[in-house]
């Protein structure tokens, strides 16, 4: 999803944040990306949309017990779209799910969705990420099983990387302190 998408600007959290702390390295999708921790900025929408989202949505819902959302997306599939986004659907019961899966993050007590650059309505959301992918879903699923499934898919050799949960509590607290939550 782009920066962004379906959510208004006032929706969307925009690189913020101070100097404090110093860069850390921390593993992507797309290779490594220098973060500063105390900041919300490039680097860290960087790092948090490819590859690191699982540890950042955990992050959240370790601190504030959300729920976790998963983005699954699959390019055409009208039938698989209608499928998983019924009502009561565990997506940790379908077959291979995570080889489907897109993007982590959390729903706050009050609706929105917040990941490390966006805030906004579950809809809104669901709506960029129809533009974005063609066919996608926003399912809940237990913390536990979205941690196993992602050790898994990178022990089955899926491109992931190495999970930094020390790391995302400290963008968490960042995020969630600017956000006001």
């Amino acid at each position: 999803m782009a920066r962004g998408q379906g959510c208004t600007a006032e929706q969307t959290a925009a690189p913020r944040g101070g100097s404090g702390a110093a860069t850390v390295t921390l593993q992507t999708t797309r290779g490594p990306v220098e973060v500063n921790p105390a900041r919300i900025d490039e680097a860290a929408v960087q790092a948090y949309r490819n590859g690191q989202c699982v540890a950042l949505a955990l992050a959240l819902h370790e601190a504030r017990d959300w729920p976790v959302y998963c983005l699954l997306a699959r390019p055409g599939d009208l039938a698989w779209e209608e499928r998983m986004n019924a009502d009561g659907l565990d997506p940790a019961a379908e077959p291979n799910w995570f080889y489907d899966f897109a993007h982590a993050l959390v729903q706050t007590d009050g609706g929105s969705l917040v990941d490390i650059d966006t805030y906004c309505g579950f809809e809104d959301y669901l709506d960029g990420a129809a533009y974005d992918y063609g066919c996608a879903a926003l399912v809940e699923i237990d913390p536990q099983a979205l941690r196993a499934a992602y050790e898994q898919a990178r022990a089955d050799g899926h491109t992931a990387p190495a999970l930094d949960h020390e790391l995302a509590a400290r963008f968490a607290a960042t995020l969630l302190a600017e956000l006001g939550l």
